[in-house]
């Protein structure tokens, strides 16, 4: 679950929780794809000069089209680098609370002049009200644990079998990881797993290390890291599938079918007591219970609930929702971690549409580090004031709250500032 951030018409409305337009998009963009161990192949070109009624004339689009894909030639070397996921800037007339520029209704001023009135917004957080008449958007898949893109980045940064790479909700936490910031929005953390936070009587060995960029703030207090996940768990939000009758829902559906179980606030889809409970008969989850073909058989009947009328959408979700429940790869469950704040690796920001600028003082994250022995040997944060860093899970389906351009505080680079938002296809909007 999570603390979501989301502005209203004209305050801005602080609220609980853990994107794309509802205009069809432009044509899609071409690009051809380098050979393997090039630099990549060339940019998607062209990309849709028009959405819903924007695009006319020199004005920017509503929303922007759908980019097109760069080449899937090896960045540094690698088969299928960045050019496989490597995207424009997010758009400007998605990610601002409003476009000073947008005329209602004038289709030459900013944004095709898709805004509910002068100067006003042009795109709305599927989990408000308000803003009639401007695209609706939504958290976007790339973005989960084990997406097709954050695994293709792992690898083309170097990490491969070190780390997995995520997004987190997660409030600053000035006195320790985040001294000096006014927001945590764009920052990057190393995390290393120690122990669960309640199942006091599991056995079970912790995953791997995640390099997390954060995407929400007001989200679970500065000792807390919130991970998007498929079937994560919603919290006061659900902008996942309306039929659920839990969580605020504002009319707007990512999917046409979702799992209940494990809903709200209890963490979505796992194989714990409180979920599809794969427990064994001392009411104990231990590596081998979550391995055994009847607890992954619970687990697969309830990720594969999840339906969308995008192909795409609903394979990267469901994916999501098995892998994050493996036994060794259990991030589905709350942990307690050791945490440094790091540089955030380049291709984990072509991934999220979020690119801040160096900070020398920041180490680079350290695949060395695979335990939480010897992550307190290298000095990572433990906890604040006696409470221990810790992650909890979540997928509400809300557009991100550093997905709004206005949050983000941190020196951003070549208009990338902020995270991309997605269509309710799961498609990014871009500039």
């Amino acid at each position: 679950m999570r603390l979501s951030f989301v502005p209203a018409l004209v305050p801005i409305l602080l609220s609980l929780a853990c994107s794309g337009g509802e205009e069809p998009s432009g044509s899609p963009g071409s690009g051809a794809g380098g050979p393997v161990g090039s630099d990549g192949g060339s940019p998607g070109t062209g990309g849709g000069t028009d959405f819903g009624t924007g695009g006319g004339g020199n004005a920017p689009s509503s929303g922007g089209g759908t980019t097109g894909t760069g080449g899937t030639g090896g960045d540094d070397g690698n088969v299928g680098g960045p050019g496989s996921y490597a995207l424009p800037p997010p758009s400007k007339c998605s990610n601002q609370f409003a476009v000073d520029e947008c005329r209602q209704g004038d289709p030459n001023s900013a944004c095709g002049g898709v805004c509910p009135n002068d100067h006003g917004p042009t795109a709305k957080n599927a989990c408000e009200s308000g803003k009639p008449g401007v695209p609706v958007q939504y958290a976007c898949p790339r973005h989960m644990l084990f997406s097709s893109e954050m695994v293709q980045a792992v690898i083309d940064d170097g990490y491969e079998g070190a780390f997995n790479y995520g997004i987190v909700g997660h409030d600053p936490d000035p006195q320790n990881l985040d001294a000096g910031l006014s927001d945590s929005c764009c920052q990057c953390y190393q995390l290393v797993f120690d122990t669960p936070t309640y199942l006091t009587d599991a056995s079970l060995t912790p995953p791997p290390p995640l390099v997390v960029q954060s995407a929400n703030t007001q989200a679970s207090g500065p000792t807390g890291f919130d991970l998007f996940m498929g079937a994560g768990g919603f919290g006061v939000f659900n902008a996942c599938d309306g039929s659920i009758p839990q969580g605020n829902h504002f009319g707007h559906s990512q999917y046409t079918g979702y799992p209940s179980v494990g809903q709200a606030f209890n963490g979505g889809v796992k194989p714990g007591p409180d979920s599809v409970n794969c427990t064994n008969g001392n009411n104990a989850l231990t590596d081998a219970v979550i391995a055994e073909p009847s607890c992954q058989s619970k687990i697969e009947a309830a990720c594969n609930e999840i339906t969308a009328s995008s192909a795409m959408l609903q394979e990267e979700s469901r994916k999501s929702c098995v892998q994050s429940n493996q036994a060794g790869s259990y991030y589905h469950e709350n942990w307690n971690v050791y945490v440094r704040r790091v540089t955030c690796p380049k291709h984990l920001m072509e991934v999220t549409g979020c690119k801040i600028a160096p900070d020398p003082s920041l180490p680079q994250p350290d695949p060395t580090i695979q335990t939480a022995a010897q992550a307190e040997a290298a000095g990572f944060s433990r906890g604040l004031n006696d409470q221990r860093y810790h992650t909890t899970t979540m997928q509400d389906c809300c557009m991100p709250t550093c997905a709004w351009a206005n949050n983000v505080s941190a020196s951003t680079v070549d208009g990338y500032d902020s995270f991309y938002a997605c269509r309710d296809d799961g498609t990014p909007v871009t500039e």
